[in-house]
């Protein structure tokens, strides 16, 4: 049996954009086409979609490498029932998702982001970002200190944690407010 493109594409769209998993998107696919569309036709399709796709990737990945800020985090995911981690790479224009088995050193040299980068790093504060061999500078990412400054603030009863966390949400409707640039 072959199946159209547009199948495919759908296919490939449920696994690898809804992440439903694939006997899921098998069983979805079977009841809208009307066919047994099988696991192994939906990995042959991912295969293909990711090679048609691999030089759009690597000028995705070459446009956050060559930009002046970065912003870069991972989390745990599983693959094949064992722990790896999702890297995250991204611009306001671009995002790079790679899977790898490691978080920290091994995961940066084997995607091969942070120890070429030499504009600004904007992540969670990991230590590991911070390597004295990587050139790049370095940023906290608000998101995970306004996330820490809350635990502190309500798990710790920290009242300088909501203070401050109160000053930077004020900071940053000054900044939207008098648009891209603030006076001195």
């Amino acid at each position: 049996m072959q199946y159209g493109s547009e199948l495919l594409a759908l296919a490939v769209y449920l696994a690898a954009g809804q992440f439903l998993p694939l006997k899921r998107a098998s069983e979805l696919l079977s009841t809208l086409a009307g066919h047994r569309v099988s696991q192994a036709i939906l990995l042959s399709a991912e295969a293909r979609a990711a090679s048609r796709l691999r030089a759009t990737e690597q000028a995705i990945f070459r446009l956050i490498q060559h930009s002046a800020v970065a912003h870069m985090d991972e989390t745990g995911c599983f693959v094949e029932q064992k722990l790896h981690y999702l890297h995250d790479l991204s611009t306001p224009a671009s995002s790079h998702y790679t899977v790898h088995k490691k978080r920290g050193r091994g995961a940066f040299h084997g995607i091969g982001f942070l120890p070429a980068y030499d504009g600004v790093a904007v992540h969670d504060g990991c230590e590991t970002y911070r390597d004295h061999r990587y050139p790049c500078d370095h940023a906290l990412c608000c998101a995970h200190l306004l996330r820490a400054l809350t635990f502190l603030e309500e798990e710790e009863q920290r009242k300088w944690a909501g203070k401050f966390k109160r000053l930077l949400l004020d900071m940053k409707a000054a900044k939207q407010r008098a648009g891209h640039a603030l006076p001195p």
